[in-house]
């Protein structure tokens, strides 16, 4: 089963891909590397709340339980993101 259609995009963010070998395959694979900064998260977060980006969460776990949804993860266990929810302690 081939997972991307023909002229498809596959971008890795663990540099894995060869743009040659996929590219013999009518495919494009580009490596991305990013540079977070307040700046792109706060444009990532503009995009997000106009509708322009959606981002697919398939759950969210307390910070208690972060090791296995790792783990969960790893094994393939999530298509979406995994949002971890810390709780802060109540004002004094």
């Amino acid at each position: 089963m081939q997972l991307l259609r023909p002229g498809g995009t596959y971008i890795s963010t663990t540099w894995s891909v060869n743009p040659d070998s996929m590219e013999a395959k009518g495919l494009r694979g580009v490596n991305l590397q990013g540079q977070p900064s307040a700046e792109l998260l706060e444009r990532l977060s503009d995009l997000i709340d106009s509708g322009a980006l959606r981002v697919r969460v398939e759950r969210e776990v307390p910070l208690e339980q972060a090791a296995d949804a790792l783990a969960d993860n790893r094994m393939g266990g999530a298509r979406g993101k995994t949002v971890l929810r810390v709780s802060t302690p109540p004002p004094r």
